[in-house]
């Protein structure tokens, strides 16, 4: 099967780890792949390279001359099957399908689509009906899409993010410490609460000194260089520049994750993101904000603890609930965090779903999906565990 992997740039994001991921693995199970792109970015392209994946770079210096890009590289290629991330790259690959295609069209929406005006919202999700199947990695953005159109649910299934469970693996146990160290992996923008963080780190050493507590925060921080700079005051302001630090992206992220205490993601929202994902696989407890399929990932007390992203002392609190447990309680956490990845991201069981996908999409057929078991929660309706596709 010939598939095209359509993204707007391989930068260090979430979901260009999944599609640099998805491509290599689909490659190795014997389909022809090339991922297309059409901004700058490089820090996936020489996984690409060694997996023997090619990359394509497609005219991207305007939405028209883009579009006009993509539709004649998928005839000329003569794909079969087309998979796009991200909302730039999805709506590309829909209009580039007008006024018809001979390739399937599988969108991945990987986040919860922002915008202030819900009518511009709705009307970017009718855009869907232009493609085969919607994959979302989260329930909570399913359960969104089918709210807004209710004539998507037919044809919309839910995927967890695959991580690389031999990679992405617990180390060393860690000795026994007084110190807490989080790790966050996330870009410096507003949804990530980054300032909201910065605070909550104050307030530690403010209210109970006896937390000793830091902050490696590992993100580009060029998406928004005034919060970047306000963030950077902050930490001057509270004397934390020794205990907070902000670091660019970094290939050794796994080793951050297995010399971390736990994984932090303090997030407005999101949709499923990989840094919880592979801290998890890690065997770290983990620290999350109630978003999205937060519920499912984190167990209350079980392998981590949860938080309200709006309330910088709600941050704190589950900053200190973990601080009160002893190291064997830490690494009961993150054992069972390790368990539940093994459970909900296994890399062969997610490229096999993704395969039935495309490969129906390719065929112009609809056809039954199953949702993961794993990955619903136990008040979802069972109806819910198979999304018939007309």
């Amino acid at each position: 099967m010939k598939t095209a992997i359509i993204i707007p740039s391989l930068g260090s994001g979430g979901a260009e780890r999944q599609a640099t991921s998805l491509a290599v693995s689909l490659q190795q199970q014997g389909d022809t792949v090339t991922v297309v792109t059409y901004f700058s970015g490089d820090f996936y392209t020489e996984i690409l390279k060694l997996a023997g994946v090619e990359h394509v770079i497609l005219d991207g210096t305007n939405r028209i001359k883009r579009v006009i890009a993509v539709r004649r590289f998928l005839q000329s290629r003569h794909c079969d099957v087309v998979l796009a991330f991200l909302r730039e790259g999805s709506l590309c690959a829909e209009v580039a399908s007008l006024p018809t295609r001979s390739w399937g069209l599988v969108i991945s929406e990987r986040s919860v689509l922002q915008t202030t005006n819900p009518m511009i919202l709705k009307a970017r999700r009718y855009c869907h009906f232009l493609a085969d199947y919607i994959v979302t990695n989260s329930h909570n953005n399913r359960r969104m899409i089918e709210e807004d159109v209710p004539q998507l649910k037919r044809r919309t299934v839910t995927i967890y993010n695959a991580i690389d469970l031999n990679e992405f693996s617990p180390g060393p146990e860690l000795p026994p410490s007084n110190d807490l160290r989080l790790v966050v992996a996330a870009r410096v923008t507003h949804c990530k609460n980054l300032l909201g963080t910065i605070e909550a780190i104050r307030l530690a050493r403010a209210e109970y000194p006896p937390i000793s507590v830091c902050v490696d925060w590992y993100g580009h921080t060029g998406e928004d260089p005034v919060l970047y700079n306000k963030a950077c005051q902050a930490i001057r302001q509270a004397d934390m520049q020794q205990i907070f630090r902000i670091h660019p992206p970094t290939t050794q992220i796994i080793q951050e994750y297995r010399t971390a205490d736990a994984v932090l993601l303090p997030s407005y929202s999101e949709g499923l993101p990989n840094s919880i994902c592979e801290g998890m696989a890690c065997g770290r407890p983990i620290l999350m904000s109630r978003v999205s399929d937060a519920t499912i990932l984190v167990r209350d007390g079980g392998n981590g603890f949860l938080f309200d992203a709006d309330t910088p002392r709600s941050i704190m609190v589950a900053i200190r609930r973990l601080a009160a447990l002893n190291i064997a309680e830490r690494q009961r956490m993150g054992r069972m965090s390790r368990i539940m990845s093994e459970l909900m991201f296994d890399n062969e069981r997610i490229t096999e779903k993704y395969r039935q996908v495309l490969s129906a999409a390719a065929a112009h057929s609809r056809v039954p999906i199953q949702h993961s078991q794993a990955m619903l929660t136990d008040t979802e309706p069972k109806t819910a565990r198979h999304v018939e596709m007309r």
